[in-house]
């Protein structure tokens, strides 16, 4: 059977699509260019879920008053390791870039930097925040917390967020060494939308439906049902850190307080992130930082391979292979998402490029 694939939509020109549409929902250009980097960053890595499937949801929630195109955030606490920032229900991609600025500039003169983030919204794909510091030549790790579709092991009432980690190693270069970046459930919350809406059922044992029984129709785990954590309850256990340090830490919403992306349009998400920063000179000579990373990577990837199996992977490397791969020959992008961004585009007066229509 012959498979088409979808058409691609360069990467440059999705980049400026999302810009011109983000601008006209009244965002400063900075800001617009910033939430089109991360938007368009997640869907070159292939993680779809954090992409520019967020856009028509992200204009709606800015004309709702529920995200502000021009917060007034404040500095709640400060020292010199760390602060604590109230968004004021900035982007969160905005807010997030900017408290691990902070962080890494407290990390350069300190060694540990971290800042907390209240009232703040949903910052797409943390390993965004985590590779800032990377960049920066700094260890760095990005944790937020997400509406509640998880039970605990056993249960049948949704606790907390699937919680997503992100945490990255500096390289050589622009790339990180080593990028670990999940969400605490066996599967995001998008993709189960995204089987809903294809009518595709979903894998065993990641959903349940609202009465706690395991379930792979992803209508009934969307209709009061839940998502379940990885690893049972070690999964679970993650969350509840997670929900710690940027939840009860930062003053933001925790578990059920914290708004629905997708079904909360009356009330302000309040969602909290929480970024780290570690200057490596700090604690040792570059050099040394240097010599034992590279000694892990090549440990990792010189390890003996069970017959059949392809080659040790760090985490991130399939996300840049695939982003390599994309910036060569284009997004392609579901055909809802291209249909939804060109009516978007064509209610606000942007132009849509001929790619996007050949993609819807």
């Amino acid at each position: 059977m012959t498979t088409i694939s979808a058409p691609a939509v360069a990467h440059g020109e999705l980049r400026g699509l999302v810009t011109r549409i983000v601008e006209r929902a009244g965002f400063r250009d900075a800001d617009a260019r910033e939430i089109a980097d991360a938007l368009v960053e997640a869907d070159l890595r292939g993680i779809v879920s954090h992409g520019v499937m967020h856009v028509p949801n992200l204009v709606k929630r800015t004309k709702l008053g529920l995200v502000r195109t021009t917060p007034d955030m404040k500095v709640l606490a400060e020292s010199a390791s760390v602060a604590r920032i109230d968004a004021d229900r900035a982007a969160g991609f905005i807010a997030a870039a900017r408290a691990m600025d902070t962080a890494i500039a407290k990390a350069r003169a300190t060694g540990v930097g971290a800042v907390a983030v209240t009232n703040s919204t949903h910052y797409g794909m943390g390993a965004r925040y985590a590779e800032r510091a990377a960049r920066a030549g700094m260890i760095g790790l990005a944790l937020a917390n997400a509406t509640a579709t998880m039970p605990s092991p056993g249960g049948a009432r949704a606790l907390l967020g699937t919680n997503p980690i992100s945490f990255a190693v500096p390289g050589e270069g622009d790339a990180a060494a080593i990028c670990l970046d999940m969400g605490l459930g066996q599967v995001t919350l998008n993709s189960v939308r995204d089987a809903a809406k294809r009518g595709r059922a979903l894998p065993e044992g990641v959903a349940a439906a609202n009465d706690g029984t395991p379930t792979t129709d992803p209508a009934k785990a969307l209709d009061g049902g839940f998502l379940l954590p990885f690893g049972g309850h070690k999964g679970f256990g993650l969350a509840v850190l997670v929900e710690v340090l940027a939840g009860v830490l930062t003053g933001a919403g925790i578990g059920r307080d914290v708004g629905s992306l997708f079904v909360d349009y009356d009330r302000a998400q309040n969602t909290g992130h929480f970024l780290l920063a570690l200057d490596v000179s700090h604690f040792c000579s570059l050099e040394q930082f240097r010599s034992r990373r590279d000694f892990l990577v090549s440990w990792i990837q010189a390890s003996p391979r069970a017959a059949g199996a392809g080659p040790a992977l760090l985490p991130g490397q399939r996300e840049y292979q695939t982003r390599r791969e994309r910036i060569a020959s284009g997004i392609p992008l579901p055909k809802e998402t291209a249909a939804d961004l060109a009516v978007l585009a064509e209610e606000l007066g942007v132009a849509v490029p001929q790619s996007l229509r050949d993609a819807a």
